[in-house]
């Protein structure tokens, strides 16, 4: 009986053995041939070939340790005597594993979901891989080599368990590509892992600013654009959509805003003489239902479109002739009712309802309707006077 190893990557027609047998007779009766009798049980002879005269085993198709491990052949000596005599022997052989075997991942490319509220040390994957070499099944090292910049995930060498590892702009990216290997310490072969982030309702929406103002111009028709307001939500997919709207039913009259964009405009024609200003609260809404606040204030800019007037239609007075010049005799009073220099008011005499005599003896002050005698009154005697 043998007993021998051979490494399976052993080539072809390697002698992996010699049997030796004796025969004590002489003559053709001594004279010895092998033959192969049974190979593990079957009568072939696909894998080993023995020298007729030798004894020589010799191997005929390299081994594969994965397929078989172990080899049993059975040999046959005869001598060349009348009648013929022959024994037998077994040959055990044992196939050595060598690293002959790439790893390989179970699935070519993983994908996976992982929440936006995942926290530190959060299981993400697990691509695992095998060989098929024995000896390398429990030294497999595993890594991420590419995607994984920022380091937000590790990985297990030894068990190919990918963590969530760095929180640091953990969410800028709703999906992250890795590239991961795996080595038995001399072939290394690769896996895609494709890591789909789920959206949360983490953040409320918020307007850019707290309060906006705005202008509009009176008298201008219904439809004016007023001004754009803008929010932003730190989440995304369906929880970072945004509507806008505006709360009060009483200023949804008078403005309108554009759901989707944010663009405020006018729904009437704005008359700053009976309102100048408007405070309108604004809201805006994320698809998971959380909200924010804002207000708008829009100013009404005044048009000069009011003609000034007199508070009263008709002024009469009786001066003494004892008035002195530049004394203010009467005081003429007229409003508008716009404001800034569009509300100024200046006073003067319409030259064409008095003569020329008259011009001569009285005078207005523009800005304060003060009406006054250029000189002292007994200097003209009695008399009457009539203007506009």
């Amino acid at each position: 009986m043998y007993n021998i190893t051979i490494p399976e990557n052993s080539s072809f027609g390697t002698q992996i053995l010699k049997i030796n047998a004796t025969d004590k007779d002489s003559g053709a009766n001594a004279k010895l041939s092998y033959y192969i009798e049974s190979i593990n049980g079957q009568n072939n002879s696909e894998l080993f070939y023995i020298d007729v005269t030798d004894g020589n085993l010799y191997l005929k198709t390299p081994l594969d340790y994965e397929q078989i491990k172990y080899h049993h052949v059975v040999v046959n000596v005869k001598d060349h005597g009348s009648p013929s005599l022959s024994s037998r022997s077994n040959v055990f052989i044992t196939v050595k594993d060598l690293n002959d075997n790439a790893p390989c991942f179970v699935e070519p490319s993983y994908f996976t979901k992982l929440s936006v509220a995942a926290v530190r040390g959060q299981f993400v994957a697990l691509p695992k891989a095998y060989d098929k070499d024995i000896s390398d099944t429990d030294s497999l090292e595993y890594k991420i080599v590419y995607g994984n910049e920022l380091q937000t995930y590790s990985i297990d060498k030894l068990t190919g368990v990918i963590s969530l590892q760095n929180m640091l702009n953990f969410t800028d990216k709703s999906s992250t590509v890795l590239n991961i290997s795996v080595s038995d310490g001399v072939h290394t072969t690769y896996a895609r892992l494709k890591i789909s982030l789920m959206p949360e309702n983490v953040y409320s929406p918020q307007f850019d600013q707290s309060t906006y103002e705005a202008q509009v111009p009176e008298n201008l028709l219904h439809g004016h654009n007023i001004i754009t307001v803008k929010a932003s939500d730190g989440d995304f997919g369906t929880y970072a959509s945004l509507n806008y709207e505006i709360v009060s039913e009483e200023m949804k009259k008078i403005f309108l805003i554009d759901q989707s964009t944010g663009v405020i405009t006018s729904k009437v024609t704005f008359d700053r003489e009976k309102k100048d200003e408007y405070v309108v609260l604004l809201k805006v809404s994320d698809g998971g239902g959380k909200f924010g606040f804002a207000s708008l204030k829009v100013i009404v800019v005044d048009v000069n479109d009011n003609v000034p007037y007199f508070l009263l239609k008709e002024y009469k007075m009786v001066v003494s002739t004892t008035t002195e010049a530049n004394r203010t005799i009467l005081t003429v009073k007229a409003k508008d009712d716009d404001i800034g220099d569009n509300g100024s008011v200046y006073y003067q005499i319409v030259q064409k309802s008095i003569d020329e005599a008259v011009r001569e003896v009285i005078e207005i002050n523009e800005k304060t309707g003060d009406i006054v005698f250029k000189r002292n009154a007994e200097s003209y005697g009695v008399n009457s006077y009539q203007f506009f």
